[in-house]
Formats: C-alpha cells, sequence, structure tokens
C-alpha cells in the first residue's frame, strides 16, 4: 500500500501557494492586477502553450493558479458558477 494520494496532490497545492507568495512580494496584491491589468486566462493559456512546449511542471502550477486568479476575481464577462458533472461539452 503506498501512502501516495491519489485524489489529491499536496505538494501541488504547496507549489501553489508558494508561487502565489512570490509573485506577492514581487508584484503586490492579485487585487491590484486582476481584471484590469492582467488578463488571467490569456496569461494561463500562454503557460499551457509553454507547458506543451517545454514539459515543465512549474507551468502547470502557474496554469493552476492563473485559473484561482479568475476564479476569484472574473474578467469572462458570462462568468457564473454552476456546478457541472463534467459531462458538459465533452472533447
Amino acid at each position: 500500500m503506498t501512502n501516495q494520494p491519489t485524489e489529491n496532490c499536496p505538494r501541488f497545492h504547496d507549489r501553489m501557494i508558494q508561487s502565489m507568495n512570490v509573485s506577492f512580494h514581487k508584484y503586490g496584491p492579485v487585487r491590484e492586477a486582476y481584471p484590469h491589468k492582467v488578463n488571467a486566462i490569456a496569461s494561463l493559456e500562454k503557460r499551457l502553450r509553454l507547458y506543451k512546449e517545454t514539459g515543465n511542471a512549474d507551468y502547470l502550477v502557474d496554469i493552476a493558479n492563473f485559473s484561482m486568479i479568475e476564479f476569484m476575481l472574473p474578467a469572462h464577462e458570462k462568468y457564473h458558477d454552476k456546478p457541472t458533472d463534467g459531462g458538459e461539452g465533452r472533447y
């Protein structure tokens, strides 16, 4: 039996928190930049492209954080929070 989590990854969450803390010290509070100075969706799309090109997992942390920022301070004109079962818009 393994101690590895199967549905959650504390290490990933820790990396997200560390990254957000570094960003706070470099750039200031999130609310001062989003959504009026920086576009979280465009930023996460760029990081996804970079992850696909390089395989660097650090970009996955950035993607998660930009997703969280969009969730906290939405810029999308149709933003809403309606839970889904994952079956909508299957790819």
